[in-house]
């Protein structure tokens, strides 16, 4: 059965309705900006309650047809930020490299190319539609491009990385490296010390010869580091004990704002955000929650995760 022909079927509108649903959805998005983790901004952008639910619907149609790698650790089920971290705690040497302006440099011709290859036989005007659904207008650069807000975009990038990833994994498959991939982040490590240096030649070549989609690594964020510096994979800590850890300065910040929680001098906005951060550290590290309820009390924390 074909894509459209689903999405008639099962959703409550007419199929001119979703016809021009689709042809419009590039340009149904609002824009904020959130905090990075490394200081700045980053923007969101992020598609209307509409296009959002045409859009989970139709990955889950196209999932079925098309491979992700399982080096690419973000969003996909079973994955997670802990277990792309913990792929490496084994290692003493780290490489990190990020990929430039990623979804940005995913653009409609991109996303065309990736469903054609799983629908070869797909018509143009279905096509059209599938691929103005899944991108929004970059109305600065005059194109059409993933965003970052969209809950298509994580599959789809990772679904057009597929095949940088299966190249890198078994280059570094033959050399005991092992590699992962969170979205934009990349790391690799070993335990060989030299070898780092020259996979960073082998990905800059890799990427070269991309074609969809073309990206550029950011060498600015290129980081080589060791078991006896202070070594992070998306935001985690890898310990001497080789464990993952939230590391020093995130639990003092939780310590710092569960101790004002306790004060009653968080917003209900901050008071959200913690218990979000909290979840995150019980996933992580459960022990650290744990000492949290013995300094704190068990009834301050029920009452954060309640409140």
């Amino acid at each position: 059965m074909k894509v459209l022909d689903q999405l008639f079927t099962d959703f409550p509108m007419s199929p001119q309705q979703l016809r021009i649903l689709m042809l419009t959805a590039p340009y149904r998005y609002k824009f904020f900006h959130i905090p990075k983790r490394s200081g700045g901004r980053r923007l969101i952008s992020q598609p209307a309650k509409e296009v959002k639910w045409l859009q989970r619907y139709v990955i889950e149609i196209i999932r079925k047809k098309i491979p992700v790698h399982r080096c690419a650790t973000a969003y996909e089920p079973g994955s997670s930020i802990f277990a792309n971290a913990e792929a490496h705690v084994q290692n003493r040497f780290l490489l990190k490299m990020d990929f430039k302006n990623f979804f940005p440099s995913i653009t409609d011709m991109d996303v065309s190319h990736l469903i054609k290859s799983a629908y070869p036989d797909i018509e143009d005007g279905e096509l059209e539609l599938i691929v103005r659904l899944l991108v929004m207008s970059d109305k600065k650069n005059e194109k059409f491009v993933l965003a970052a807000g969209a809950p298509s975009s994580p599959f789809i990038s990772n679904a057009l990385l597929n095949q940088f990833d299966t190249e890198l994994h078994l280059h570094c498959l033959s050399q005991n490296v092992v590699y992962t991939r969170y979205a934009d982040d990349i790391a690799l490590s070993t335990n060989a010390p030299l070898l780092l240096s020259e996979l960073h030649k082998f990905i800059r070549v890799l990427v070269n010869e991309m074609k969809h989609p073309v990206l550029k690594i950011n060498e600015e964020k290129t980081v080589y580091t060791s078991k006896k510096h202070n070594r992070k994979v998306t935001g985690l800590t890898l310990n001497s004990q080789k464990q993952v850890s939230l590391g020093r300065d995130m639990k003092r910040e939780l310590r710092a704002a569960v101790d004002k929680f306790r004060k009653n001098e968080l917003s209900q906005e901050a008071v959200s955000t913690l218990r979000g951060k909290l979840a995150f550290a019980l996933a992580v590290e459960p022990e650290f929650v744990l000492r949290l309820r013995t300094h704190y009390t068990d009834e301050v924390i029920t009452r954060l995760f309640q409140s």
